[in-house]
């Protein structure tokens, strides 16, 4: 059971288990670049808003709710909510991108990365960006793109944490570009 607390507390693999358990075919890592994406143009939503978004994007289907699903939908708001207010608190630079530990293979953590830019971008994909903004969105879909199996080197583990630091830094600058242009 995932704890309801800050984005810090939420296990990558407890909430990927659990969404697999519940037979979401998306990636918790995917989902949460979506959610990252979606909040940067939706800062302000309500519940019944999230809601929607939750599952339409799990199951396409706003309809289908029942206890599990309720479950879900709490846990991912948390992570919404979570997530919203790393982002909000730019100069602490919290926000984490929620993926495996960095105990777990190199492939499985750049898996992940890949997943949460590809969701990332999703979300942005309708949304009128300034030219930063879209040069920036080019560089994280090269990131979504690489599909190269890497060596567990330390040399491959710095380059690692560079792409992660990239888009966490990245992440930020659309947020804020956006929020600043609305």
């Amino acid at each position: 059971m995932l704890p309801d607390t800050e984005l810090h507390n939420i296990d990558y693999s407890d909430f990927d288990d659990f969404c697999r358990v519940a037979g979401i075919t998306l990636s918790i890592s995917e989902i949460h670049g979506f959610m990252t994406g979606y909040m940067c143009s939706n800062r302000k939503t309500s519940s019944s808003e999230r809601r929607r978004l939750y599952w339409d994007l799990i199951t396409g289907d706003y309809d289908k709710v029942g206890s599990l699903e309720d479950e879900i939908v709490s846990k991912l708001d948390v992570l919404f909510n979570s997530t919203l207010e790393q982002l909000d608190e730019f100069g602490d630079y919290q926000f984490r991108i929620l993926m495996p530990k960095d105990e777990e293979n190199i492939n499985q953590r750049m898996r992940a990365l890949r997943a949460f830019c590809a969701g990332f971008l999703a979300a942005l994909a309708s949304v009128a960006l300034n030219e930063e903004v879209s040069e920036v969105l080019v560089d994280i879909q090269s990131i979504a793109a690489v599909r190269d199996e890497m060596e567990e080197t330390e040399d491959n583990e710095s380059d690692f944490f560079q792409l992660v630091e990239f888009v966490r830094a990245s992440v930020f600058f659309v947020f804020f570009e956006i929020a600043t242009s609305n």
